[in-house]
């Protein structure tokens, strides 16, 4: 499978929620993800996923970049600074759009709450894929 994913090349992202330091989980994912990337020769995205205000904080933000910076991981997309982040790549200037697509998922019939837990929907499963439990 990695090396059908190497040979296609890849478009990928490190997606951090600045909600807190980042921590060795995080940079264990980043590293994996950028070399995979970077072996395939694909693209890298860096999406700070910020639309949790609540919990949003500077310092978090400059935490990953400098925390990227200190793991000498490169990415080809996505802000380079909290003030860039802040003015053009804030998943809150895409509301609206998220806003849109949730209508029409909703209006063509394929939003639907669940209530199950991960744990409950591998249990059900055959495959590993949802199955259908709450759809209705």
């Amino acid at each position: 499978m990695l090396k059908d994913l190497l040979a296609a090349g890849v478009r990928s992202r490190i997606a951090p929620t600045p909600s807190g330091f980042l921590h060795a989980g995080n940079a264990m994912n980043f590293i994996l993800t950028w070399a995979i990337t970077r072996a395939s020769g694909g693209r890298l995205l860096l999406r700070i996923d910020d639309l949790d205000k609540g919990r949003y904080r500077r310092e978090y933000v400059e935490d990953i970049f400098a925390g990227l910076e200190w793991l000498g991981l490169d990415y080809d997309e996505g802000p380079r600074s909290v003030q860039e982040l802040e003015e053009r790549w804030s998943q809150h200037h895409r509301l609206n759009r998220y806003q849109l697509l949730l209508d029409q998922l909703r209006a063509d019939k394929r939003l639907f709450a669940c209530i199950c837990s991960r744990k409950e929907i591998r249990e059900r499963s055959k495959d590993g894929r949802f199955p259908g439990t709450c759809r209705d």
